[in-house]
């Protein structure tokens, strides 16, 4: 029985040191290296995420800020983890200016309606139809106003939001209490 053992471990010392176990460390190099680089292609970014960085930075070249979705504290109802909101602030707080107007993606019709977007007018109709299409959220608040889009555009799109923020914001200001005393009447 002893015997066998040692020619057990000889058979053992022959395949270490045959060729068999220089194959079987060719296999441990090679999945090694193919773990790294697997780890090393998750970390890049995407082209998709490439782009959305080139329109977030075009927007923040521009003075904009970026909120997201899910971040904006709005009295809406809705589900706006999808949105990013391009956000100007204004030059001084500009009290009971407030309000929403939130579309709906696919249709366009108006969900929800308040503040100083109650009352429509043909300018702001004119600044809807010129967003682009991924534009579903107008926003104003006493400090900023907001456009929230689903960032599925081109950097052209970006400067159609970067050109409609300020009519948004004199739109807004031109619409709160402080700008016409006499609706207060």
């Amino acid at each position: 029985m002893y015997r066998q053992e040692s020619s057990d471990f000889k058979k053992l010392g022959r395949m270490v040191t045959s060729e068999g176990f220089i194959y079987m460390v060719w296999w441990v190099v090679v999945l090694s290296a193919l773990f790294i680089w697997g780890g090393i292609l998750t970390v890049r970014p995407s082209p998709g995420q490439r782009r959305i960085a080139a329109m977030r930075q075009s927007a923040i070249e521009k003075g904009l800020r970026i909120r997201l979705g899910r971040l904006l504290k709005l009295p809406l109802h809705q589900d706006l983890s999808d949105l990013v909101a391009y956000v100007q602030f204004r030059p001084r707080p500009m009290p009971n200016s407030s309000g929403a107007l939130l579309r709906d993606k696919q249709t366009g019709q108006i969900l929800h309606r308040s503040g100083c977007f109650l009352r429509s007018d043909a300018e702001l109709e004119a600044l809807s139809e010129y967003l682009p299409s991924g534009c579903t959220l107008l926003a104003s608040s006493a400090g900023d106003v907001m456009i929230g889009w689903d960032e599925r555009g081109s950097l052209a799109d970006v400067e159609r939001i970067a050109e409609a923020l300020p009519k948004l914001l004199s739109w807004t200001a031109s619409r709160s209490p402080e700008a016409n005393p006499e609706s207060q009447n």
